[in-house]
C-alpha cells in the first residue's frame, strides 16, 4: 500500500517542507506506479521554490553507482544495479532540482544498505532522501543506522543537515 505524507514547517529564516512516502515496489503493476508517481509529482509540484524541500521514504528503488550523465540528480556512491524504479526516481528528481543524498557519501556497504534480506545476503537501498539542489551543500551526510530496535526488516536513513544561511546585510552594509 502506497502512502505520501507532507509537513510543512516554519523556521525563523525559512520554510521547510517534508515529504515522506512509501512507494509500490518494482513487481507492482504499472497502473500502481503511475498513480504514485502522478500523486508525489503533483505534491512537489505545489512546494514553493523558495521552501527547503527534503523527500524521503522507501520508494523502493536501486539507482546503483553509475551517474554517467546523471551528476546533477546522483552521487558515484549508490549500492545494486539500477532498476526501473530506480529510473523512475531519478526521472522524478530531475525534474525537480533534487540530488539523491544516498548516493553522495562515500560508506561502506553495511552502512549503505537500508534492508537486508533474512538470508543476510541480500542488501538493497531502497530508502531514499533527496534534497533541493539548491541546499545540496548544507546536507553533511545520509548513511544506515544499523543498531535501532524499530521492529522492522529496515534499517533507519540518517541525515545530518546543516543549514547554510548568507546573513541579511542591512541598508548601511550595502556596497553601492
Amino acid at each position: 500500500m502506497e502512502c505520501l505524507i507532507t509537513a510543512r514547517l516554519t523556521t525563523r529564516l525559512c520554510k521547510l517542507t517534508i515529504v515522506q512516502c512509501y512507494a509500490p515496489t518494482n513487481e507492482a503493476a504499472i497502473e500502481e506506479k503511475e498513480a504514485f508517481y502522478g500523486l508525489l509529482e503533483a505534491t512537489l509540484h505545489q512546494i514553493r521554490q523558495s521552501d527547503i524541500t527534503i523527500m524521503m521514504g522507501d520508494f523502493n528503488t536501486e539507482i546503483g553507482d553509475d551517474n554517467q550523465g546523471l551528476k546533477q540528480v546522483m552521487g558515484r556512491h549508490g549500492l545494486g544495479n539500477r532498476n526501473e524504479n530506480g529510473d523512475r526516481f531519478i526521472d522524478l528528481c530531475a525534474n525537480y532540482d533534487l540530488i539523491i543524498g544516498g548516493s553522495l557519501f562515500p560508506h561502506k556497504d553495511i552502512h549503505k544498505a537500508t534492508w537486508v534480506a533474512p538470508n543476510h545476503h541480500t542488501a538493497n537501498q531502497s530508502d531514499r532522501l533527496a534534497i533541493r539542489k539548491k541546499w545540496r551543500r548544507s546536507l553533511l551526510d545520509v548513511h544506515s543506522y544499523r543498531r535501532a530496535d524499530v521492529a522492522s526488516v529496515h534499517h533507519l536513513v540518517v541525515a545530518q543537515l546543516k543549514l547554510k544561511l548568507a546573513a541579511n546585510k542591512t541598508s548601511s552594509q550595502r556596497v553601492i
